[in-house]
């Protein structure tokens, strides 16, 4: 395991992305790409300061995209 797909107690503590964005007349928009190895998901969070919004995208995936750590993977 790498420090991106191991699993943490606050997901957003290692991401694989952090940008803050100004849209202008939308606001800041905070973006986080991070590896939720438990879900085995690859996961976007948004959240838009001027509002509070926040939008979660998960997607399946099979290995890790930093460490190449199969999660599906046997356990002994």
């Amino acid at each position: 395991m790498c420090d991106f797909c191991e699993e943490h107690d606050d997901l957003f503590e290692k991401p694989l992305f952090y940008e803050k964005f100004n849209l202008g007349i939308g606001g800041d928009v905070n973006i986080w790409i991070y590896i939720d190895a438990a879900k085995k998901q690859i996961c976007m969070h948004l959240l838009n300061d001027s509002n509070g919004n926040t939008y979660e995208y998960h997607r399946g995936c099979r290995f890790c995209p930093v460490c190449g750590k199969d999660f599906f993977e046997v356990k002994e």
